[in-house]
């Protein structure tokens, strides 16, 4: 449970970790303050970074107006929608430490392969889910499992990457592959997997707040000027319902949050409380691809799904919704209409092409087969996974 909870109270909805994704770029990244974690820049006086910097952003800053995971290449392309500054890891992980961000600028997620069950894990948040206390929670975490288990030890040959051009990852073992995206304009998460041969696969959703507890010592920290009452932390809920092979969750606020009790200290006392019965969460579904046939997911458990019937093709789906809602049944239509929405392919890559037209850099010093190399590399890729991390996390409702 203590993993989930150190999650919690960051305002950032993407990436806990993200000055170790941008270190893992092959050159270390020109920042003004180097950190241990990025790496120690070469040692270069100011002047000589200035002349270097003012060359490279005058002369070679492009604006141009111009789902298996990987996207259709055109000649033209420039580096980012060629897949060249995107991140390949050759070895699963073992916590969120380990995870790519995905995201669409409102619903995000870290997405890791754990190396000891060969399970897909994703941790998912919303740029909105604040609780009563005024702390951005974690929607939970999905784990995805095929059975027969996928063998990760020594000396088995595994790929995981971002591509950058349709913001997805892919997941690829010798006979399975699993792709990871969110649509660029629905609230939906959809993991995909496919097997050389027949599987089954088993979806669960963890919480860790099961219980009303009072915050243990260090999490008041997330709670965002709410010092003023002592702080409780108050379960999410499982919604039962009958018979859909659905699992769906949420947490909800009730009708008295620590936001108007601070201003009440002020002498505010009329101000609208925008906390109050905010609720957040998601349902969870997937199918089975049986020939021409999707065969629904079947419910083992309040918190899990599996398949129906060993297939080669699967498909797991979250959608998430966070709305105040006098009701909570206001909130479950919500997430109904959403979930029922077909999601367009189409639509999602021409926004992220879009995006990446717009601007970007993209510097051309290169080895003979093409591929960049030295301080172009390490700018150009720099530049993409800034401006990536931007649009995952920074379009949504605040």
């Amino acid at each position: 449970e203590r993993r989930g909870e150190r999650a919690e109270g960051r305002s950032s909805c993407i990436l806990e970790k993200r000055s170790e994704t941008l270190a893992m770029i092959d050159k270390p990244v020109l920042r003004p303050k180097p950190s241990v974690r990025s790496g120690q820049w070469r040692q270069q006086s100011m002047c000589e970074r200035a002349l270097m910097f003012r060359s490279l952003f005058i002369c070679l800053l492009l604006l141009s107006p111009l789902l298996s995971c990987d996207g259709a290449r055109g000649s033209n392309d420039h580096g980012i929608m060629q897949g060249r500054y995107d991140l390949s890891w050759e070895s699963p992980g073992n916590s969120s430490r380990d995870s790519m961000p995905i995201g669409n600028g409102d619903f995000a997620a870290n997405v890791w392969t754990e190396k000891t069950s060969g399970d897909v894990v994703v941790l998912l948040a919303k740029s909105n889910s604040w609780s009563e206390e005024a702390r951005l929670l974690k929607l939970g975490e999905l784990r995805v499992s095929l059975y027969p288990r996928q063998e990760l030890g020594e000396g088995s040959w595994f790929s995981q990457k971002l591509h950058l051009s349709n913001a997805s990852i892919s997941i690829s073992t010798r006979d399975v592959k699993v792709c990871v995206w969110i649509h660029a304009l629905t609230n939906r998460l959809e993991v995909s997997v496919s097997s050389q041969r027949k599987t089954k696969v088993r979806a669960a959703l963890r919480i860790w707040r099961n219980e009303t507890r009072k915050f243990r010592r260090g999490e008041e920290g997330g709670a965002y000027g709410c010092n003023c009452r002592e702080h409780v932390l108050r379960p999410d809920v499982i919604h039962e319902d009958d018979g859909d092979a659905t699992v769906l969750w949420y947490h909800r606020n009730g009708n008295e949050t620590c936001y108007v009790q601070g201003l009440a200290l002020e002498g505010i006392v009329a101000a609208e409380d925008p906390l109050r019965y905010l609720t957040s969460g998601g349902s969870l579904e997937g199918t089975s691809s049986s020939g021409s046939t999707g065969i629904s997911f079947v419910k083992r458990s309040a918190y899990m799904l599996e398949s129906a019937v060993a297939a080669n093709e699967h498909k797991v789906v979250v959608t998430a919704v966070t709305s105040r809602a006098e009701e909570v049944e206001q909130w479950l239509e919500e997430v109904d209409g959403l979930r029922r929405r077909e999601l367009s392919t189409t639509e999602h890559r021409r926004w992220w092409k879009h995006f990446w037209s717009s601007s970007f850099i993209d510097i051309h010093e290169a080895h003979e087969d093409g591929k960049p190399m030295g301080d172009a590399l390490a700018i150009s890729r720099a530049f993409a996974l800034e401006r990536f991390m931007m649009a995952a996390g920074g379009r949504g409702e605040q």
